[in-house]
């Protein structure tokens, strides 16, 4: 008999690793145990002032990923009879500081300086 309920019965609970990321993390632990974890040395490459800076780029690079998520594409769609206006400089911000109102009025510096 089929499940109309909608609801999901049986399988693994949410948040439970599959049993090739399972045997992954175990298979890592054993290596961090044995090695040192991996993460600390990129840190500590990344850190060393003495190692050469491409390789100090190279492990703050593979560090960023876990800090800073890489973001998803927007997709910005546009009707056929619709086009985008370009708008010069003074006239955005003056569109800008008129949509902040008064509480843009001290953030108005900030947005000549740039």
């Amino acid at each position: 008999m089929a499940n109309t309920t909608g609801r999901k019965f049986g399988g693994r609970q949410k948040g439970t690793a599959n049993k090739r990321t399972k045997e992954f993390m175990d298979l890592y632990d054993v290596y961090a145990e044995q090695h040192g974890d991996p993460m600390l040395t990129l840190f500590q490459i990344q850190g060393d002032k003495e190692i050469e800076p491409s390789l100090r780029l190279r492990a703050a690079a593979d560090l960023l990923p876990y800090r800073y998520p890489k973001r998803k594409a927007v997709e910005l769609a546009i009707e056929d009879n619709q086009s985008v206006k370009h708008l010069p400089m003074e006239e955005a911000t003056r569109r800008i500081e008129e949509l902040l109102g008064p509480a843009g009025a001290s953030e108005k510096g900030r947005v000549n300086a740039e």
